[in-house]
């Protein structure tokens, strides 16, 4: 750093770049900011559709928020793990669907205290009546989890009548959207 008539000279990688002396200012000299000039090799020029990339960026945060709302990212990390291990156990084909309803019906029992928040999100996302998620049994809640997972399509195959025979009758609180 050197002084010449009133000016600061700060080298700062390859760019030495002029900064005005703080004398006039009330502020101390030694608070002078080293301004670093952006190289022209880095100058980006916006794609003509950020703006609508931007917008359409800002719709899916807003909606994702509002799906999210009310809950914790605890309980939504817990419950994603639940639905991945599902789908796991579910393509590993080592164990039969009772045992699988088994595994998960443990872990939603462990998190037992999260299920107002799962019913939250599942009412959300898979359709239905957030108090009828809330009144369903570990159990019941493990079973949908599991053919749900094993089949996505389950709410809106043809054979709706069928789908809740297998379910035991499980779902007939629940209106799959």
């Amino acid at each position: 750093m050197a002084q010449t008539g009133g000016v600061l000279r700060y080298k700062f990688g390859q760019h030495i770049k002029l900064v005005q002396n703080m004398q006039s200012h009330p502020l101390p000299t030694n608070n002078c900011v080293p301004v670093v000039k952006r190289p022209r090799q880095e100058w980006r020029i916006p794609r003509i559709d950020a703006y609508a990339q931007i917008l359409q960026q800002q719709q899916e945060e807003a909606t994702l928020k509002a799906l999210v709302e009310g809950t914790t990212p605890q309980g939504r990390e817990i419950l994603r793990k639940i639905l991945f291990r599902t789908k796991r156990l579910l393509q590993g084909q080592t164990q039969s669907v009772a045992q699988i309803v088994d595994a998960i019906e443990t872990e939603v029992i462990t998190f037992r205290f999260l299920q107002p928040e799962f019913a939250l999100l599942l009412s959300r996302v898979w359709g239905g009546k957030e108090e009828a998620w809330r009144q369903i049994e570990p159990r019941d809640l493990a079973t949908l989890v599991v053919l749900r997972t094993a089949s996505p399509g389950l709410a809106r195959c043809g054979h709706r009548a069928r789908c809740r025979q297998r379910l035991g009758g499980i779902t007939a609180n629940l209106s799959f959207g």
